[in-house]
């Protein structure tokens, strides 16, 4: 058996998931991880709660998720190559420093609370390496991006 999403399809799933955050999750909430590598994310099974993953924690400074109003999130359109999707307003992560390994990418929350989100999806980050959080003046710049290829 075979199946695929058309071009428009992919345009309609997309967009539909964008838009049914704003009356049901207001507010998504950017995360870093340690565990994995800087080229694999957390199982599909991984929780808000930190089940199947590792959040960065703070040696020094205050480590928090970082919020993404989803009435901020523009329409997702033709990426180009067959490929729909867009990016979510850039969030920043600053002010501590980690307790050990350095963020190998980002996961999306429903939450701010681990013990109540949900995880939504992960991803690495673009350049395919770690980032280090090892001084205070450290700080990553994050845009998420979601992307499908019908």
């Amino acid at each position: 058996m075979a199946e695929t999403f058309t071009q428009a399809g992919l345009n309609y799933a997309l967009n539909m998931y964008r838009v049914s955050f704003a009356g049901s999750i207001p507010t998504l909430y950017a995360a870093l991880f340690t565990s994995q590598t800087p080229s694999t994310v957390p199982a599909s099974t991984a929780s808000g709660s930190g089940a199947g993953w590792t959040e960065i924690t703070a040696a020094t400074g205050t480590y928090a998720r970082q919020a993404i109003t989803a009435s901020a999130i523009s329409a997702f359109a033709d990426q180009g190559a067959s490929s729909w999707g867009g990016s979510l307003p850039a969030v920043t992560f600053t002010g501590f420093t980690q307790t050990a390994s350095p963020a190998n990418g980002y996961g999306l929350f429903s939450g701010s609370v681990a013990s109540t989100a949900s995880a939504l999806m992960f991803a690495n980050f673009d350049s395919g390496a770690s980032y280090s959080f090892a001084t205070s003046g450290a700080s990553l710049i994050l845009t998420p991006s979601i992307a499908g290829l019908p």
